[in-house]
């Protein structure tokens, strides 16, 4: 076998050897885990040029190998009447029943056979991990993303549960951050990254998505590596976030998935962190309010916003408050004002609404409207 298709014995040796420390020595075993090594050199990658394996590894994977088949049994007869006669002779040595019998296993042979193809399934998980780091890490960022993406599950299984391993595969997503969190499957292992690692790590992972943010915010992968980001690192790791996403504020808060992004930044950064931006978003509360995606950027300043900029929010819903509460996606932002704003803003818009008996009446009748006249009645009520 040439050296270049060999896996690692570190890998293989392990899962060869039985779980009590030695080789099995049943008849009915021993020619399964052979098939099963057999499969798994037909399975794995062919290695890379650049790497090389240790010719020590190779005599000692073969050595293993001999071990195995020389603990083989002879291959069953083609013929009954060779079948035969070799149980006569058997007979004649005084070969045991234990001996004859071998040719059925019994329930402890196949709960050590199980055990046994177990214990290789589990090194070939191991092993694609392990190729993946050794042989990936001097690639092009895009052909890593490929490779993790076909192989997104066994990556997060071993990232939740082996912890000997995840430091060294924390070490290598690290560089590969923004090419894997572009892909489907990247992105899902990066999040689960995030979710494993210690600080200082988050930290490395998220210094890979510096000159990406807005990017990342237009990505429909890449932005939940961003809103992970946002949700687990403190405040003050975030500040190349918001500076990446001044001056573009409103246009974020419009796009599928950038709303997405400024609603975390508004929810866990404090305001005197985030005013900035969501000052720049509030300039074009008018818009917004109407737009399908908009509109949820508004609330959340609604929701966790400072009194003043509730209060900018209420200024604008004022001046057209009835048109805007029939609009089908600005009734939403007008109930929500009516729920999170100060007393006296509330109050306002209530008045806004009110002045006009027949306006009202109309409202109250609209398939829109009337969520906001019964959204008003309930504060109403709340407040006397």
């Amino acid at each position: 076998m040439a050296c270049d298709t060999l896996p690692s014995i570190d890998l293989i040796g392990p899962c060869l050897w039985h779980l009590d420390g030695r080789w099995p020595s049943n008849a009915f075993v021993c020619p399964v885990l052979l098939l099963v090594v057999q499969d798994a050199y037909a399975t794995t990658p062919m290695r890379q040029d650049n790497v090389a394996s240790s010719p020590e590894r190779v005599c000692q994977y073969d050595a293993a190998l001999q071990d195995v088949e020389v603990s083989q049994v002879a291959p069953k007869p083609a013929f009954p009447d060779e079948a035969v006669s070799q149980h006569n002779v058997a007979s004649r040595t005084g070969a045991t029943r234990q001996q004859r019998r071998r040719q059925h296993p019994s329930a402890e042979e196949i709960e050590e056979m199980r055990h046994a193809v177990e214990g290789m399934q589990k090194m070939r998980r191991e092993l694609k991990a392990a190729q993946i780091i050794e042989h990936c890490g001097n690639q092009e960022a895009h052909a890593s993303a490929v490779v993790v993406d076909s192989e997104s599950d066994q990556l997060i299984m071993q990232l939740e549960k082996d912890t000997v391993q995840r430091p060294y595969l924390l070490q290598w997503l690290a560089g590969c951050v923004w090419s894997m969190a572009s892909t489907a499957g990247g992105s899902r292992v990066i999040q689960k990254a995030f979710e494993v690692a210690d600080q200082g790590e988050q930290v490395a992972l998220t210094d890979q998505l510096r000159g990406h943010v807005r990017e990342a915010a237009a990505s429909p992968h890449a932005n939940h590596v961003l809103q992970t980001a946002i949700e687990l690192l403190p405040p003050e790791r975030l500040d190349f976030v918001l500076d990446e996403m001044k001056g573009h504020g409103v246009t974020v808060a419009r796009h599928r998935y950038g709303c997405r992004v400024l609603e975390r930044l508004i929810e866990h950064c404090p305001n005197s962190q985030s005013c900035d931006l969501v000052n720049e978003v509030m300039s074009g509360t008018e818009q917004l309010c109407r737009h399908c995606f908009g509109n949820f950027v508004v609330q959340h300043v609604l929701e966790h916003g400072t009194p003043l900029q509730r209060k900018q929010v209420a200024d604008v819903l004022e001046v057209d408050i009835v048109r805007l509460a029939k609009h089908r996606v600005a009734s939403h932002v007008v109930r929500c004002a009516l729920v999170h704003c100060d007393g006296s803003d509330r109050q306002r818009l209530k008045q806004a609404i009110l002045k006009n008996p027949e306006k009202r009446t109309n409202l109250a009748h609209h398939h829109c409207g009337s969520f906001v006249v019964r959204e008003m009645r309930r504060v109403g009520h709340l407040d006397h």
